[in-house]
């Protein structure tokens, strides 16, 4: 299989698929028991549209599946290398970030590198006229969604209209100002403005520290977000399954079935700082082996230059 339209042999390129070999021939019932969330992950992705690697797959953790698409983006090229890096940016701010609590900074720096691979690809080139005039036409009469009209507000604020003058921006400006004037919206009359009350409530709350069980409360409640749990839950008690990983809300009156304990079983705490000496990659491992090449520990911090 020539895949040298999609990658090149770099070394992520080997350490890509030393992991892929080594995670493909461990255990998978061993590997079920270990693990808490257990994911699929495409060895060729779907989006390179390589003929007859779609079945290809692989059982991973929520952090090797993130560590394998951050290698992905590493050597695949031209505009495979923009479908990778908008996957991995996908990952970093859904659900498997979320779990993982990623560092704003990888999320960040994830945005940064898709828009500049997407300004490589497109830079230079230029529509036909028959390409504008078929762009122009499907977008004629085509109703914005709400989400299209939030961001294009959000994208002139603050921006001057240029086709106008200043006097007709100060009038637009004081026409509005009148339109609005006297008027409020229903939320408004919800706000609690009686100020004994309001720094009663300061006084109750400042300084106040949360009890562990209030902590484990709002640990899996996020968790329930993540996973679409209904939260109508209320008078229920939560049991769980060790094995299966089953977690159902009964009744307070109700017996525990057999086999299950009291609790949810999920647990975003633990894990151990690893790096990688020689790359400079920081990741934090929560379950499954050290991976090759990788040591424990953040490393050796980084000194500050000093400007000449």
């Amino acid at each position: 299989m020539d895949l040298s339209e999609y990658f090149i042999e770099n070394k992520y390129y080997k350490y890509y698929f030393y992991f892929v070999d080594k995670w493909k021939s461990r255990d998978l019932k061993e590997f079920k028991e270990k693990v808490i969330f257990v994911e699929r992950h495409h060895i060729y992705p779907v989006s390179l549209k390589i003929e007859d690697t779609a079945n290809i797959l692989l059982a991973v953790s929520l952090k090797e599946h993130l560590f394998l698409h951050h290698l992905l983006t590493k050597f695949t090229i031209r505009k495979y290398k923009c479908s990778m890096l908008f996957a991995y940016h996908l990952m970093l701010h859904g659900r498997q970030g979320n779990l993982l609590k990623m560092n704003i900074n990888d999320q960040q720096k994830s945005e940064k590198d898709f828009a500049n691979a997407m300004s490589k690809l497109q830079s230079g080139r230029k529509r036909s006229k028959e390409q504008c005039e078929n762009i122009s036409k499907a977008l004629t009469g085509k109703p914005k969604s709400e989400e299209h009209k939030e961001a294009l507000r959000v994208a002139k604020l603050g921006v001057p209209f240029k086709w106008t003058s200043e006097e007709t921006q100060k009038a637009h400006s004081e026409n509005v100002r009148k339109a609005l004037t006297g008027k409020q919206h229903p939320w408004q009359d919800k706000i609690n403005k009686n100020p004994a009350k309001i720094a009663k409530a300061a006084a109750t709350h400042r300084g106040m520290k949360r009890s562990e069980e209030a902590k484990a409360n709002m640990s899996t409640a996020a968790i329930q977000r993540c996973f679409e749990i209904p939260m109508h839950n209320k008078g229920k008690k939560v049991v769980h399954n060790p094995i299966t990983k089953e977690i159902l809300y009964l009744p307070k009156a109700a017996p525990i079935p057999e086999s299950f304990v009291f609790g949810t079983g999920i647990s975003t705490k633990g894990g151990k700082w690893i790096h990688n000496p020689i790359t400079k990659q920081i990741f934090r491992l929560f379950d499954g082996e050290l991976p090759e090449g990788f040591v424990f520990g953040r490393g050796p911090k980084r000194k500050k230059e000093n400007n000449v």
